[in-house]
């Protein structure tokens, strides 16, 4: 079993400063050796998780923790990141040092599900309750998202914000640096997240990757999802039972009474007022057109949303860049008898 704490109230620039230790979750943090000759580079240091020894972790993403998959076990993890220190921090900053990651390919061929890693807690440094700032203690169990669910994080540039699940399945193309700050390369992601604010700014921004989402309510939320990526106004997040079956761990935290697996794609995950018949046609839309549709030059993913205009019809979601400004002329408006929305969320990047 792995256990309870308090809340504490948000303010965006406790989530970037160095805290006193023991340290909370969902603050400033990364590899003390994430630098290139020209930047340096971190992220969240998003939750704590156990694995079957009991033994605690941080959990956040391999290109936070893990230097897109250039780091090696035993490599320091610092509270705060590089980038809230100018670049300069020592071995004594220390929090955790990594201890897995879960590779991320690149080049399309092999599809993710996760960017993921864990870095193994140093004794005192890390509250071992699981309690987040601004949010407190999470639950023990984790839940399936569902499009229209609301959502909270808490991460290192925007604090704690709020948000809601708007498409589900989503497949999707994230451009990740070579190393900090410097070059490019893609990687194809699938059966993902898109999360669109709940209210006043941005869900998330460049430096809140490693953010834990939880369901939003008052105390005892349970996980949703691994923030990992966004572009314009929308946030891409890992389906949390997937990143924690991938990683052989479990939530920190309270009690809760139920948790959601990883199923196929049910009418619950779109929405309970779609009918299983819409939710089905859609699907089949997006299996048969997925892969020519990301081999279109602006497209740069496609989930399964709901519509604007009638909350019971399921409708395949494309994803545009700005200079696919002829993008939406060229599709129909249905495919396969499916709506189809296009939405401009630009390049997606890691962030």
């Amino acid at each position: 079993m792995c256990l309870l704490a308090a809340s504490r109230a948000d303010n965006v620039s406790d989530h970037q400063v160095a805290q006193v230790r023991p340290i909370q979750l969902g603050t400033s943090g990364g590899n003390l050796r994430d630098q290139s000759y020209a930047y340096c580079c971190s992220g969240t240091l998003g939750a704590l998780v156990c694995d079957p020894q009991g033994r605690l972790f941080i959990l956040s993403n391999n290109h936070v923790l893990a230097r897109t998959n250039r780091g090696h076990r035993g490599e320091p993890i610092t509270q705060p990141g590089l980038v809230d220190a100018e670049c300069v921090l020592s071995t004594n900053d220390t929090v955790a040092t990594l201890w897995k990651r879960r590779v991320v390919h690149f080049g399309g061929s092999t599809p993710n599900v996760v960017d993921c890693a864990l870095a193994r807690i140093l004794p005192g440094q890390v509250d071992t309750n699981g309690d987040m700032l601004g949010i407190g203690t999470v639950s023990q169990r984790s839940r399936a998202p569902r499009v229209g669910l609301a959502v909270k994080k808490s991460g290192r540039t925007t604090g704690v914000s709020e948000g809601v699940i708007a498409a589900v399945d989503v497949s999707l193309i994230v451009v990740y640096d070579r190393v900090c700050g410097v070059g490019n390369r893609r990687a194809l992601f699938i059966h993902q997240i898109r999360i669109t604010p709940g209210g006043f700014g941005d869900f998330s921004e460049g430096g809140d990757s490693g953010s834990l989402v939880v369901e939003d309510v008052d105390s005892c939320p349970r996980a949703v999802g691994l923030l990992f990526a966004g572009g314009n106004s929308d946030t891409f997040a890992n389906p949390i039972a997937r990143v924690l079956s991938r990683l052989n761990v479990s939530m920190v935290g309270c009690a809760a009474t139920s948790s959601v697996a990883v199923v196929p794609l049910a009418q619950s995950a779109v929405a309970p007022q779609v009918s299983a018949e819409s939710i089905a046609a859609c699907q089949f839309a997006k299996d048969s057109v997925e892969a020519n549709l990301l081999k279109t030059p602006g497209v740069v993913g496609v989930g399964i949303g709901v519509s604007d205009s009638d909350p019971a019809q399921a409708v395949l979601e494309v994803y545009r860049t700005a200079e696919a400004t002829n993008l939406t002329a060229a599709l129909s408006q249905s495919i396969r008898s499916v709506p189809v929305k296009v939405i401009l969320t630009g390049t997606i990047h890691a962030l």
